[in-house]
């Protein structure tokens, strides 16, 4: 085994080791250890210089510490070359539990290539670690600069290819036609059996062919070199001269050079001519654009198609409304040209990157005088999104909030897109605040212009009287249904005039109003509304009717004894006049509550008649039963 792979498998069993060493925990008195490891000796153990045949490089190091070494490194330069794209970097070596010294592999030749610069290495560093992580790290020259040791490479080739020719064919290509760009290279290095790369741009801009060019490589044996690369243009490459700019030209020596060129790609076909494709209107959401093909052949027929973000075509005519969904995205338009003999031209644009629309529906309006008691809508539109290719479809607005506004401050709980104005409200102003957030749109919040807020119109039917028209009987004033939380007041009148003290829900008709037409008035009240009164249809006060029982007589009817009528309960305030008759005559002046029958009773039939009166009531009269006298 050669000298450097065998310090590769020497370093990757020890690294191996360590790892395990590790795992397995450092003894407590490694732990304790802070002092770092210190270097005993450092030699160059091969040949000061390293070739083709002689690739073998290695520095021999040895260290003592405490807890162990764990690793060694050495870091390495190239000095004196002519290139510093490669150096020669040192390597690193675990000992694990094997003793010094340890031997530490450098690069080898052939690791940096074939065509590596000559130059001379020297040691910047060594830097040794135990296995509790202490470090030191030599810089002494003294100790360095003798590892030094040189390159030595007889053909290096530091000399780029150059470019004998190149051509193109076909001079003009229609748009899907292939393009072969043919190249002839001159290297200096072909005895090496080498080849070259073309790199850089050989589009200006980028978007004359699609993919990567297939690359053929010919060894021509006279130092020279044939490539070609087959392009592939498409059916929608613009018309126009591509040139083949800055050729990178890279030897397999890493010898490279940048060659200017004149050559061009030159796409065209006269024979369908497409003129230009603009996009024209506002690249904000809620905005529509047009596009148009202007300067196209008349005999193609152009249609369009939209996509957004160059994803989802939406085919449809050349506008397109931006949505919600276009917001920092782009619009991206097709234009496609179909001539009658089956020629298809596409040409694309995409615009600037789309802004937030603005929504502007003006300040809202209130839909009707705000009055206590009546709702009042607010006239605002709602925004809806557009679906895309689904007209007619919308998507809901994001979010609309509503506040009803007092002189200014929000009203608790007013929230909805509707109020009824309450009492607190009247006197005041009022009005409605929208705060709209959309997708798209940035927050906007409006307020309508403040109103005066009237005061509310009771609900006020006319009222009736409940109860028998006539002197003595309860009346019952009946309001009907009025506005909720309504307060009433009562006035009873005589022919139109009030009657003093009659103001209850109740009223009893007295003797002055006999014959006499009564009605009630109703007030009613509520804190905001106006205050309504309503007066009932009149009704015409009857007389009353006593409450007249059957009188009864007491005491023995016999003569000399006295008697006693007894009226029973008649009508509070009647006045009661008497009449004793005999055998049905009245007898004369028997006009007493009391009667003491006579010799002329004896054996005769008595009774007494009582008669009730009382103002605004009519007069009854009533006959008590007969007892006959003894």
């Amino acid at each position: 085994m050669g000298g450097f792979m065998k310090n590769v498998f020497t370093m990757l069993v020890a690294s191996a080791v360590s790892v395990l060493l590790v795992l397995a925990g450092a003894p407590a008195s490694q732990a304790a250890d802070t002092d770092p490891p210190e270097l005993v000796s450092i030699q160059r153990t091969t040949a000061d210089q390293i070739d083709k045949d002689n690739t073998d490089a290695e520095i021999l190091v040895d260290a003592r510490d405490a807890s162990g070494i764990h690793k060694i490194e050495v870091m390495g330069r190239l000095v004196g070359s002519d290139s510093t794209t490669y150096c020669i970097h040192g390597g690193t070596y675990y000992p694990g539990d094997r003793p010094g010294p340890w031997p530490v592999a450098m690069c080898s030749y052939w690791l940096l290539g074939e065509n590596v610069d000559p130059g001379t290495t020297v040691v910047d560093w060594v830097e040794l670690t135990d296995t509790a992580g202490n470090t030191s790290r030599v810089t002494d020259r003294a100790l360095l600069d003798p590892l030094e040791y040189r390159v030595v490479n007889p053909a290096y080739d530091n000399k780029a290819p150059t470019l004998v020719s190149l051509e193109v064919e076909p001079a003009v290509a229609v748009p899907g036609e292939s393009v072969t760009v043919t190249l002839t290279v001159a290297d200096t290095s072909s005895h090496a059996g080498g080849s070259y790369t073309v790199g850089g741009s050989l589009t200006a801009d980028g978007v004359c062919c699609s993919g990567t060019p297939a690359l053929t490589n010919t060894v021509n044996g006279d130092g020279t070199f044939t490539n070609k690369l087959v392009y592939k243009t498409s059916t929608d490459t613009l018309y126009g001269t591509y040139p083949l700019t800055n050729l990178l030209l890279v030897d397999r020596y890493r010898n490279e050079v940048i060659v200017p060129t004149d050559a061009a790609i030159v796409v065209d076909d006269p024979a369908h001519p497409v003129g230009d494709l603009q996009m024209h209107g506002n690249f904000a959401v809620g905005e529509t654009l047009t596009a148009a093909a202007t300067g196209w052949d008349p005999a193609a027929t152009v249609t369009y198609k939209w996509y957004r973000s160059g994803w989802r075509p939406e085919p449809g005519p050349s506008t397109y409304l931006l949505n919600w969904e276009h917001y920092k995205r782009w619009a991206n338009v097709e234009a496609t040209g179909t001539w009658p003999d089956g020629t298809v031209r596409i040409r694309r644009l995409t615009s600037p990157r789309i802004e937030q629309g603005t929504l502007d529906f003006g300040q809202p309006t209130l839909g009707s005088s705000p009055t206590v008691g009546q709702e009042v809508a607010l006239q605002y539109p709602v925004l809806k999104y557009p679906i895309l290719g689904t007209p007619g479809d919308y998507y809901p607005l994001q979010k609309q909030q509503y506040q009803w506004l007092r002189d200014g401050v929000p009203i608790t709980g007013a929230e909805t897109r509707s109020y009824v104005p309450v009492a607190a409200d009247f006197g005041r102003k009022l009005s409605a605040q929208v705060k709209t957030s959309a997708l798209g749109y940035p927050d906007t919040t409006v307020t309508s212009v403040p109103s005066d807020v009237n005061p509310g119109v009771l609900s006020a039917p006319t009222p009736t009287i409940s109860g028998t028209a006539r002197v003595g009987v309860s009346l019952q004033a009946v309001p009907g249904s009025w506005t909720s939380g309504t307060t009433f007041k009562y006035q009873w009148q005589r022919n139109g005039v009030n009657i003093s003290g009659a103001t209850s829900a109740k009223y009893v008709p007295t003797a002055a109003d006999r014959g006499q037409d009564i009605r009630v008035g109703v007030t009613g009240s509520k804190p905001g509304y106006t205050t309504v009164s309503k007066y009932s249809a009149s009704r015409t006060i009857a007389a009353g009717i006593l409450s007249a029982p059957t009188p009864t007589i007491s005491g023995t009817p016999r003569v000399d004894v006295s008697l006693k009528a007894v009226p029973g309960t008649w009508t509070s305030g009647t006045t009661l006049k008497y009449q004793w008759q005999r055998n049905g005559v009245n007898i004369s002046g028997a006009t007493s509550v009391k009667y003491v029958p006579r010799a002329a009773d004896r054996g005769k039939d008595l009774r007494v008649r009582v008669t009730g009166s009382k103002a605004g009531y009519t007069t009854v009269s009533k006959t008590s039963a007969r007892v006959r006298v003894r």
